[in-house]
This record gives C-alpha cells, sequence and structure tokens, in this order.
C-alpha cells in the first residue's frame, strides 16, 4: 500500500478544485437497511465507477454508510491506455475522513485540498484504485472521482459518516 505524501499536487488539473463539504451536518445520518443499490453514476467516454468496499453499508436512502472506524472504497475506469497519463480527482467529504493509505498498480496518489489527486500512466487496463479512509467526524457528503486523460469520466455517491456510539 502507498501512504499519501504531505499536500503535493502532482500537476494542476482542470476543473478539480472547490467541491468539498465542510460544516456541521445538518441531519443525523440514517442507519444501514437492507437494499442494495448500485452506486456508480458514469458519464463521459470513461466508463468510471465507484465501488463500495470493507465497512461500507447502504442507507435507507441508497447513500454509502459508515458508522466509525476505518473503511474502503474503489474507483474502477473501464477502458485501456496505451500509456498516456490519466488524472484522477477524488473529491471527499474532507474534514470529516482522512484518508489513510491507497493502492492501486501504478497508481500515484497526492493529497489536494478537496481530497485526492490521482494519476497512472499504465499501458493496457487500468488497475482499481482502492482508497482506505478513517471517519472524524459525523456527516453526510459526496464522493466523486472525476477522471481526465484518453479521456472523460465521473461518478459520485452520497455518503453518511457517523461516529454515534
Amino acid at each position: 500500500m502507498r501512504t499519501i505524501l504531505g499536500f503535493a499536487v502532482l500537476f494542476a488539473l482542470a476543473g478539480c478544485a472547490g467541491g468539498g463539504t465542510g460544516g456541521s451536518p445538518s441531519t443525523t445520518p440514517t442507519p444501514p437497511s437492507e437494499t442494495t443499490t448500485t452506486t456508480s453514476a458514469p458519464s463521459g467516454d470513461l466508463d468510471v465507477s465507484l465501488e463500495k468496499g470493507r465497512g461500507v453499508a447502504l442507507d435507507n436512502t441508497g447513500a454509502w454508510y459508515v458508522h466509525g472506524g476505518s473503511f474502503d472504497f474503489s474507483i474502477v475506469i473501464a477502458g485501456e491506455s496505451s500509456g498516456e497519463v490519466l488524472a484522477v480527482a477524488v473529491t471527499l467529504p474532507l474534514p470529516q475522513l482522512d484518508v489513510t493509505t491507497t493502492d492501486g498498480d501504478g497508481w500515484s496518489c497526492q493529497d489536494s485540498d478537496t481530497g485526492l489527486l490521482c494519476t497512472n500512466a499504465t499501458n493496457g487496463k487500468w488497475s482499481p484504485l482502492k482508497v482506505t479512509s478513517s471517519v472524524k467526524e459525523t456527516a453526510r457528503g459526496t464522493i466523486t472521482a472525476k477522471a481526465t486523460g484518453p479521456g472523460t469520466g465521473e461518478a459520485s455517491t452520497e455518503i453518511a459518516l457517523d461516529t454515534s456510539s
């Protein structure tokens, strides 16, 4: 696994500034339900999706729900590259969570003001990018992954972070 280093940004990515969801939550997160729904919303010419992982359930609105502790999710980009750099700006509900690690073949990630900026110059299929985070505060927000390079694509999902006992 790669540990995220510093607040340096690999390069400026047009359109990745802004979008954080700081501040106090206006409502308490809804507890998880037994319903499963698709959480990816691909757009553009790259098929980008977000896949919930360890520690993530779905609440009764279809949002991801995390009850304290650590959790992970993956960003999956379908297609292949001929070695052109793919950049993915990941907007996260900061400061309510901390990114602890990222992992994926060929991926290099750095912290940004709104989450992460990751790049991959793989020749062939892109491996999934796994992001592991920990919950610091109760809040609702959005996780968005916006990919640019040999095409564009975006996916997002609502997330409820809960630190209650």
